[in-house]
């Protein structure tokens, strides 16, 4: 008897700790921009999909081609869940110009995951 309290004790703590999640982030897919040729006086958006096998809290950053990152993020998911996040990059070409950009997308938690994806984009 005494033992099983331990269990259910220890299995509650565990869950208080851990919030429950036990999922992994098993997918990242850059989503695919509907043109190359872009305005370079806006901020361009990148978005990739996100998906865990299970309930987790996935915590992400973003990585500049010129190393610099963004804050870290978390979302929880759902089992099985995906879900789009994105950053604004800031383009500075002038019209006609070829701009080479490669983004990051780094996952710390809940297990490391790192995606890259280069693009080549022409200024308008």
């Amino acid at each position: 008897m005494l033992a099983a309290v331990v269990a259910v004790v220890s299995v509650a703590i565990w869950i208080a700790v851990s919030g429950g999640d036990s999922g992994e982030v098993t997918k990242v897919e850059f989503s695919k921009l509907t043109t190359t040729i872009v305005n370079c006086t806006k901020p361009l958006i990148i978005e990739a999909t996100v998906q865990t096998d299970d309930d987790a809290t996935v915590r992400y950053r973003w990585k500049a081609q010129d190393g610099t990152e963004s804050k870290a993020t978390e979302l929880k998911f759902s089992k099985g869940a995906e879900q789009q996040v994105s950053t604004k990059v800031d383009l500075q070409g002038l019209p006609g110009e070829e701009i080479p950009l490669t983004q990051t997308l780094i996952i710390d938690k809940p297990n490391p995951v790192t995606a890259s994806h280069d693009y080549t984009l022409t200024c308008r």
